[in-house]
């Protein structure tokens, strides 16, 4: 069961969270912000 638990986090995380390393944090941040834009947007 433990096995297939941290299967899965991995997975999630290697899909849906972007690569940050050797990024600056004002890269990270612009990054996120450009689809919450995006997603007002739409939304709206």
């Amino acid at each position: 069961m433990a096995n297939w638990t941290f299967d899965f986090i991995v997975s999630f995380c290697w899909k849906f969270v972007p690569e940050t390393k050797g990024k600056h944090l004002e890269d990270i941040q612009a990054y996120f912000q450009e689809k919450v834009d995006k997603k007002n947007e739409a939304s709206a």
